[in-house]
């Protein structure tokens, strides 16, 4: 099986690595890729595997329409039985060519290309209903996650964030940022005097966040940690991990507290919603309720049953779907749909 996979508009370090590391997972005796990406990507520099070759050719920055003339040289040439699209950008010079396509979003585009013959793979649940939504066949719309990158460590030390070993931490992993509803978690962090706010990011809102704190009455017990590399760690020292977003993006922040083995606490948003289970992997909370945000909190905090339900679904929830193995398994079912013995091409 020949496979082409063109890489473009994908900025973000991990989700370059997330691409390189898929693609050399996904190498078999019986598959040959070739990958056509820009001059830095890491999938253009993967060491050599014991399956089929992967074959390396640089993208160079040109007008649109030679790109276009190029890949369809390339592909008319090598006769792929599928070509992987890994951002909508690539369609933009896409060579008009009767071929199979898988086409990756990331994060949600307006007007989705409708093409009969694509399967359209969405990084959250939340886009692939946005997919739906926008007329994409549901046998045509997948879901396929990006694993977790969190490196095992041992919880840190709480005295090393100046924080009591006795108390209630609360954690977000979040960029300070106003979507992000962190003022609703410093507001509830208010009624409960004996919790701890741990803020792991960096962003616009942190001014602002640092006046609320005081304004409440909170500031010795609100850490701001910055951006952390330590995010398993903050986790596991951790009693709750909470993710107060008017709006979110990445799922990120959920399969890294499921992984860790931590009780989660969220507001609702057309990410959340969809991929917690409100009582069994999670606790959903109305958006701008600081008031339903604190007694979730105090529930995940007290009510041990509650606890070790949300935990033991949040992890099973991560094995089931989030896994590199789960991953790598969906990738593989997904492209062998089009799998073509040589001789049938």
């Amino acid at each position: 099986m020949k496979i082409i996979h063109i890489i473009a508009g994908v900025s973000e370090d991990s989700d370059k690595a997330h691409v390189a590391a898929l693609i050399a997972a996904l190498a078999a005796p019986d598959r040959e890729q070739i990958v056509v990406a820009e001059a830095d990507h890491p999938a253009l520099t993967l060491p050599p595997k014991t399956g089929g070759p992967i074959t390396p050719i640089v993208l160079t920055p040109s007008l649109i329409w030679r790109q276009r003339w190029r890949l369809a040289k390339l592909i008319r040439r090598e006769k792929p039985e599928v070509v992987c699209c890994w951002s909508p950008d690539v369609l933009r010079f896409l060579p008009r060519v009767k071929i199979p396509k898988i086409i990756w979003y990331g994060v949600p585009r307006d007007n989705v290309p409708l093409y009969p013959d694509a399967h359209y793979v969405a990084a959250t649940e939340a886009i692939r209903q946005y997919l739906l939504r926008s007329g994409v066949p549901p046998d045509q719309a997948h879901f396929i996650p990006q694993p977790p990158a969190l490196t095992p460590a041992p919880p840190i030390d709480r005295a090393t964030v100046a924080t009591p070993r006795q108390a209630k931490v609360i954690l977000s992993l979040s960029r300070l940022h106003p979507h992000k509803g962190l003022d609703l978690l410093l507001q509830a962090a208010a009624t409960m005097p004996d919790c701890y706010v741990w803020l792991a990011g960096e962003g616009p809102a942190r001014p602002e966040l640092e006046r609320l704190a005081i304004k409440l009455g909170i500031a010795d017990r609100v850490r701001f940690l910055s951006r952390r590399a330590d995010r398993a760690a903050l986790l596991r020292a951790a009693d709750v991990s909470v993710v107060p977003s008017r709006h979110e993006a990445s799922d990120a922040a959920f399969v890294e507290t499921w992984e860790a083995g931590v009780p989660l606490v969220a507001c609702r948003n057309a990410l959340s919603s969809v991929s917690i289970a409100d009582g069994l992997n999670g606790l959903l909370v109305p958006c701008n309720d600081p008031e339903a945000l604190a007694a979730a909190l105090r529930r995940a905090f007290t009510d041990r049953d509650l606890r070790q339900k949300l935990i033991a679904q949040g992890y099973a929830t991560y094995i089931k779907t989030y896994t590199s193995e789960a991953v790598l398994r969906e990738w593989a079912s997904l492209i062998n749909l089009y799998h073509c013995p040589a001789g049938l091409r």
